[in-house]
């Protein structure tokens, strides 16, 4: 190297989302290919080159038969992997073998993120090309996990690159499985470096003009380690989920069951089951013991799962005196909970652990469908009083409308705030 192609490596480093294995002639192919070669040279030495002249195939598919005629144990794959890697820790002040270059301080430009944590967003990386995407700083006491989620069959890579701004630490590698059916996986680097780039890169078919989508979310120690791919730090309604989240109120929605992957699904609604569990759990007076299993409160709700759901939940919230069920005598476990049996709900458990919230003095209307002739009139006006609900920007609170998770949340969340005499998450309902 004597200088001759540094605006052919600096054009590859400012956009290393570029395809190695198509050639289309401009100043980005040859710095790639130079840098690439290099590698691979620095990686078998001198002596391979000889072996890589000789070779009668050209590309890829000589370099494979090269390196497979000496033995070596590297591949074309397994050498663009480390390459891909390479071009970012090379030039940090703690190396890392096998990723860096002898003599060579060039390193690609990542792309910078921004925005409160979890960052979700998508991208697409081209064949045999890469894109790095960078974190925000972070503070070195906690680790910091990344989930991705391709195309089923797109031959995504990627590794998460920990690595210490100061310098002190040598770089932390973490490999992505996205090798299988889902083409997704979630891995974490340890605590103790403050700064944190995703790369991805992809190994389709060689020569093939392609590029992948995926997608991806990072954040440093996320609570109860779950992280959904339709619901980031920027959402209203994810500091309430947070908060969920952490108390173990919530999990989320596996989908498939299985993968690893996790959705919110916000805008889906809440059976009356399954906030019969979440408001036991909020108010941490659920127990491991299945309850009343002999004699059970209502016909439509029976003992059916070894976990004792959503049964157990229902029986312990008529004991607290949370849930009355209708004038029928059912509990309509599958129907989904509306926004006026929400609030009944919530009013009903802050009262059963001692914290009953301050009961609504004001004269004036607040909701214009929610007069004082409304059966739940004074729950909800005492949920308004409590900052646990606003209503919409019309006017109304709609007490028939069904509840939506991200509803539910955020009213969760605030009644959480309530009992803990914190200040909740803020957002609107």
């Amino acid at each position: 190297y004597d200088g001759r192609t540094t605006r052919q490596i600096l054009s590859f480093c400012y956009d290393p989302n570029f395809n190695l294995t198509y050639w289309e002639g401009v100043q980005a192919n040859y710095g790639a290919s130079y840098l690439f070669m290099r590698y691979i040279l620095e990686r078998q030495g001198p002596e391979f080159v000889r072996t890589l002249i000789d070779e009668p195939l050209g590309g890829a598919h000589g370099l494979a038969a090269a390196l497979a005629s000496v033995g070596s144990s590297n591949t074309f794959e397994s050498l663009f992997d480390d390459w891909v890697v390479t071009n970012f820790l090379n030039g940090r002040l703690r190396q890392l073998w096998p990723y860096h270059y002898s003599g060579l301080s060039v390193s690609v430009e990542p792309v910078a993120l921004a925005g409160p944590e979890p960052i979700l967003n998508e991208a697409w990386v081209a064949n045999y090309g890469a894109v790095y995407l960078d974190f925000p700083p972070t503070s070195d006491g906690v680790p910091f996990q990344v989930v991705v989620d391709g195309e089923v069959e797109s031959s995504l890579q990627a590794a998460l690159l920990a690595w210490d701004s100061a310098g002190i630490l040598t770089p932390w590698v973490t490999r992505l499985d996205l090798v299988n059916s889902e083409a997704a996986d979630t891995v974490s680097a340890p605590a103790g470096y403050d700064r944190h780039t995703l790369a991805v890169w992809s190994r389709g078919t060689v020569g093939s003009p392609s590029f992948w989508p995926f997608r991806y979310s990072g954040a440093p120690d996320p609570p109860g380690g779950t992280q959904f791919l339709d619901m980031g730090g920027s959402d209203i309604f994810y500091p309430a989920a947070a908060v969920l989240l952490a108390r173990g109120v919530i999990n989320g929605r596996e989908v498939p069951a299985g993968a690893g992957l996790w959705y919110f699904a916000g805008k889906e609604n809440v059976t009356r089951a399954q906030f019969a569990k979440m408001i036991m759990l909020a108010i941490d007076r659920h127990t491991p013991e299945i309850d009343n299993e002999d004699n059970p409160t209502f016909p439509d709700v029976r003992v059916y799962d070894a976990n004792g759901y959503p049964y157990d939940y229902i029986e312990e919230a008529v004991a607290e005196g949370i849930v009355k069920g209708y004038k029928n005598g059912l509990f309509g476990p599958n129907d989904s909970i509306t926004r006026a049996q929400l609030v009944l709900m919530i009013v009903r458990g802050a009262a059963a652990v001692d914290k009953p919230l301050p009961t609504y003095t004001g004269g004036e209307r607040v909701f214009t469908d929610v007069p004082r002739s409304h059966p739940y009139y004074r729950e909800i006006m005492t949920a308004y009083e409590a900052g646990i609900l606003g209503g919409y920007s019309d006017g109304t609170f709609r007490p028939y409308s069904k509840a939506s998770r991200n509803h539910v949340a955020k009213m969760t969340a605030e009644l959480i705030g309530c009992l803990d005499g914190a200040t909740p998450p803020e957002g609107t309902f």
